[in-house]
């Protein structure tokens, strides 16, 4: 049984042989020196930054106006290098080609109310965390300039609600007004409807039914009339004909008694004439003369004829009167019944019209009814309109109410009813600051895993590996051995970076030096193990190596580095939670970042201490395999 102190050196004089095989070539010790010294110089000149620089933005507008310019000359002040493009596709091929970072596409004119407005961002996500970057500083400024144009609108929008609430205070009277006229109005159709519902529009209102039966029994009486008055014409052209008949006969029979007296006034004329001749004077016992007699005969015949020529010609006067009676009568009778043709013809018109009268007079006392249905209507509408108009009143005046009572018309406070301020946890730092902790997991880590495997694998092919194990001295002394070169060589360059980072840069280091120091000394030695597995595992150096920067490349690609682990996929993301590297960067975080003792990291500590023991496990049953080899 080896005691403690033996043990001691002998674990001693294994770590002299491991430094002596690592620094027997000075290129290898400069390394180890001035290794950490350049890596953090160039870290430092590197991320000792807090902004962009030489970001290329390509720019392409269909139209140019004040808000484009305003644009331009804030990415330039932000030292943007603008490069101007003809077409949206050279704009876009710039990226593609490498000759800018990002595309700005301006489509139409973004003062213009007309069309659409909209700026178009063309990126290259295969540059995710340069993309992030610059679209946060570019879309930082165009929010400030649509801050500023939001502003201005609503401003121009609150003057236009202060004219809208005074044109409505003004035009309220209006509605007043058109609520009394329509009350009015229905007032008036109420009282048309009633009166045309009062009254009777029909035919037999208008006695149009009677006037009709007059008119029928007035055409039979003409009827009857006309036939009365010629029946009555003929009765007396009968009776003409036959006075006319008597007075011909009557005259044709004085015509023969005047000739006949004519002939008896001749004979007496003769006789005269012969008793003229004679003298009776002489003869006895006559008393008259003959002569004188005869002579007074013929005159008195002569008279009678002249008498009865008179009455002849009265009788011609008569029958030529007669034919005029005759000839009135028929022309009386042609007139009357023309007359009467025209009356019947006028008596059936009338008719006609009474009966077309009486149809429009039912369709008007249709249309009537049709008008006091539609009135009715009207009236309806005018009591939905009119509460219409008083819930439009209502509305109106709630809103006049509200503009006129509105408690927010500051235009700022309307853009940005919730003012966001961000503020950082920390005061503001250089990308250095935040970057340290990932750094620094990434130089421990890449250095504890290809020392440590390389330290095994050089171990494993000098000639006194054999004699090792054949030494009465426990299998996990030369382990510890290994790891106690590799703690000392990763926590020098550990000190070395951290202090560089300190006096150079003016990265915190020395206010939580001690948790910072105990956290280097577990994530180192958590890389160590597992690089000694690896160089205990294979057989190769160049298979080891080429294991462990594989390791170490799984390690850095599963981690926050160089894309966030929550865009991963949901199972790789929470497999990648538990990456060694995400753990010790989260330590690191807390330590230097936010000056937190080592306490306020503990669950990730806890972690840590847990992969060490099972590294530990690990790393003797990788020894156990390669002990058997030897075998």
């Amino acid at each position: 049984m080896i005691d403690t102190v033996t043990y001691s050196k002998i674990v001693y004089e294994m770590i002299k042989k491991n430094f002596r095989n690592i620094l027997r070539s000075k290129s290898s010790a400069l390394i180890i020196l001035l290794g950490p010294f350049l890596i953090i110089l160039l870290i430092g000149l590197a991320f000792n930054t807090t902004g962009l620089h030489n970001i290329k933005v390509s720019i392409y507008a269909e139209e140019t106006n004040d808000v484009f310019e305003e644009i331009v000359t804030s990415l330039k002040d932000n030292e943007f290098t603008v490069i101007d493009s003809t077409t949206e596709e050279e704009c876009i091929d710039f990226v593609k080609n490498g000759e800018a970072h990002i595309c700005i596409s301006f489509s139409g004119d973004l003062t213009s109310d007309e069309i659409e407005r909209k700026l178009t961002f063309h990126v290259d996500y295969s540059k995710v965390n340069l993309v992030f970057s610059i679209l946060n500083v570019i879309t930082h400024e165009v929010d400030s300039i649509a801050e500023d144009l939001s502003v201005e609108y609503t401003k121009l929008l609150i003057e236009q609600m202060d004219a809208t609430a005074q044109e409505i205070s003004e035009k309220s009277s209006t509605i007043t007004s058109l609520a009394n006229n329509a009350e009015q109005m229905q007032q008036n159709l109420e009282l048309l409807s009633a009166e045309l519902k009062s009254m009777q529009v029909d035919s037999d209102s208008f006695g149009l039914s009677d006037v009709e039966s007059q008119i029928a029994d007035s055409s039979s009486q003409i009827d009857e009339f006309g036939a009365i008055a010629e029946e009555t014409t003929e009765s007396g052209l009968a009776l003409l004909d036959e006075l006319e008949s008597y007075i011909t006969s009557f005259e044709t029979e004085l015509q023969t008694q005047i000739d006949t007296i004519e002939d008896f006034d001749d004979t007496v004329s003769s006789y005269a004439t012969l008793a003229c001749s004679f003298d009776f004077s002489s003869v006895d016992g006559l008393d008259f003369d003959p002569c004188d007699e005869l002579g007074e005969i013929e005159d008195s015949l002569d008279e009678a004829i002249s008498q009865a020529e008179s009455a002849g010609d009265d009788f011609d006067e008569i029958v030529s009167q007669l034919d005029d009676v005759r000839d009135d009568l028929d022309t009386a009778l042609e007139s009357q019944q023309e007359i009467l043709d025209a009356a019947s013809e006028n008596i059936e018109s009338l008719s006609a019209q009474l009966g077309e009268s009486a149809t429009k007079i039912d369709e008007l006392g249709n249309q009537r009814d049709s008008i006091v249905a539609d009135l009715d209507e009207m009236i309806s509408a005018l009591d939905e309109n009119l509460a219409t108009i008083d819930d439009i009143q209502t509305g109106i005046e709630e809103i006049s109410d509200n503009l006129a009572n509105a408690e927010i018309t500051d235009p700022e406070q309307i853009v940005n009813p919730i003012l966001t301020q961000i503020k950082p946890i920390l005061e503001s730092k250089s990308y250095l600051d935040y970057t340290m902790p990932a750094l620094l997991v990434l130089v421990v880590m890449f250095m504890s895993i290809l020392l440590s495997s390389t330290i095994v694998m050089t171990e494993k092919n000098t000639r006194a590996y054999f004699r090792n194990y054949i030494t009465p001295v426990p299998d996990v002394t030369f382990l510890l051995s290994i790891y106690l070169t590799n703690i000392i060589i990763v926590f020098i360059q550990g000190i070395i970076l951290l202090f560089i980072a300190q006096l150079a840069f003016g990265v915190s280091i020395f206010a939580n030096l001690i948790s910072i120091l105990i956290a280097l000394i577990l994530i180192s030695s958590i890389f160590i193990l597992l690089g000694m597995s690896i160089g205990y595992l294979f057989v190769s150096e160049e298979t080891g190596t080429l294991a462990s920067i594989s390791m170490a490349s799984i390690f850095l690609l599963f981690s926050s580095f160089l894309i966030p682990i929550e865009s991963l996929s949901e199972a790789i993301g929470a497999i990648a939670k538990y990456n060694p590297f995400v753990i010790s960067e989260s330590v690191l975080r807390q330590l230097l970042i936010f000056g937190n003792s080592i306490f306020a990291a503990m669950n990730d500590v806890m972690l840590l201490l847990f992969y060490l023991i099972i590294l530990s496990v690990i790393l003797y049953m990788c020894e156990m395999v390669d002990k058997r080899r030897l075998r």
